[in-house]
Order: C-alpha cells, then structure tokens, then sequence
C-alpha cells in the first residue's frame, strides 16, 4: 500500500507543473474578461485580490482532486499491461 501511495503521489507530483500553468492560464483569462466586458459594454467591474487568489486555489483544487482518482489507478496497474493497453 505504501508503494502505491508513493507511485500515486509521484504521479500527482509530476502533473504538479502542468496544473500550475493551466490554473495561471484560468487566473489571466479571469482578470482580462471582465477588463474587455467593461470596455465593450462600460459596464464597471471589480477584480480584487482575494478573487484572484481563490481562483487560483479553486483551479489547484480542482487539479488535485481529479489528478489523484486517475494517479492512483495508474499505481495499481501492472506497468507491462498499462503499457499495452
């Protein structure tokens, strides 16, 4: 069990990056939208830093719950049987 857990929070760990440049990537679309929005329609909008950063820990969020499920499934597979499939 412990291997398992090692080679899941290996996996987690390994898709750690990716997740940072894609939740990076949601937090600019996030503040430039409502920067368009109010230039197009002069509607005021507000981006506060707190908006900012639960943005960015929902994003992590999100990645790590739905990296861990597929991690650890891949930790249990026969890696000579993984490959093949």
């Amino acid at each position: 069990m412990d291997a398992l857990f090692n080679l899941a929070a290996g996996f987690q760990i390994a898709m750690s990056p990716y997740n940072l440049v894609i939740a990076a990537a949601g937090v600019v679309l996030g503040v430039i939208t409502p920067i368009v929005v109010s230039e197009l329609s002069q509607m005021r909008t507000i981006i506060t830093p707190l908006s900012v950063l639960l943005a960015f820990g929902i994003s992590g969020a999100v990645g790590i719950i739905f990296g861990l499920y597929p991690a650890s499934r891949a930790a249990q597979l026969d890696p000579i049987l993984a490959g093949s499939e």
